[in-house]
């Protein structure tokens, strides 16, 4: 297997686009589960929501100096390492004019900075795990570690660890919510997305491939028709998935416009004639 990353130059703003609206959701999944006390999860998906914005930040680089991505060392690129996808995120969020990140001060960052595992920080948010060597136990308690026991995510020393993990998660909330602002009102992100929308040209194909991957409508009949302004789907449900399709109609045009502003988009349902049961 080849170890080289290779991404055109002209593929690369669908890809930070896409980074940019997976951090998005992984940012808005953090406050959902934080306003629900949820907060070790909450972390996993700060932090997942960092690595994606980091991600979008090294491809951002390429595309401003109008280079493809051409990396030896595929696993070790700032598209695939973990730290460095999160360094990426730091070094941009320093540069945010009349900005002080919160998150670089507190001891939940310069703790995942000395494991040596970069995913192991993560992953002790997610699962149980036994540690007896004393250098692998980064956190305070017991040998047994249990994600779902706040107290167990909570660093040597600090007393009330509910509070202490919410004010970690509220500070890298700040981060991510000016970061991502700044970057998403930026020229530079405008011009991505722009190029992003004269190189995405819809066709049968790709429209009924992203319907039937995003929406999972492998049982559903459809028929679509691509114009030079407009497109037009037709959902045929079966009797007994008519009412989840219905549901999904508007979403599925928003989606659609979302991917093809520049196109009219029209979803509708023609149900199957259903056999009335005999008395």
């Amino acid at each position: 297997m080849s170890t080289i990353l290779k991404i055109p130059f002209q593929e690369l703003p669908q890809g930070i686009t896409l980074c940019i609206k997976n951090a998005q959701r992984h940012q808005k999944d953090a406050e959902i589960l934080a306003s629900a006390q949820r907060f070790s999860s909450s972390i996993v998906s700060l932090i997942l929501s960092i690595e994606e914005f980091g991600k979008a930040l090294w491809l951002t680089e390429h595309f401003v100096n109008y280079k493809s991505v051409n990396h030896l060392h595929k696993w070790n690129s700032p598209f695939f390492s973990h730290r460095k996808k999160m360094d990426n995120f730091f070094e941009f969020l320093d540069n945010v004019p009349n900005y002080t990140r919160k998150s670089g001060t507190n001891r939940f960052v310069n703790l995942s900075k000395t494991i040596g595992d970069d995913q192991e920080y993560k992953l002790r948010m997610l699962y149980v795990d036994y540690i007896t060597t004393v250098n692998d136990r980064y956190f305070d308690s017991e040998n047994w570690k249990d994600p779902t026991f706040i107290w167990q995510l909570a660093f040597v020393g600090e007393t009330d660890e509910n509070i202490a993990l919410k004010t970690k998660i509220n500070e890298f909330q700040e981060d991510l919510k000016v970061g991502l602002e700044y970057f998403c009102n930026s020229d530079v992100y405008d011009a991505i997305t722009q190029f992003s929308k004269k190189s995405e040209k819809p066709n049968t194909h790709s429209v009924t491939t992203f319907l039937y991957l995003h929406f999972l409508l492998s049982n559903i009949q459809l028929s679509v028709g691509v114009g030079n302004k407009k497109i037009t789907v037709i959902l045929q449900p079966t009797k007994k998935n008519i009412d989840w399709v219905k549901s999904i109609i508007k979403i599925a045009e928003e989606e659609l416009k979302t991917k093809y502003p520049q196109y009219e988009i029209d979803v509708d349902l023609i149900p199957k004639k259903f056999k009335e049961p005999k008395p």
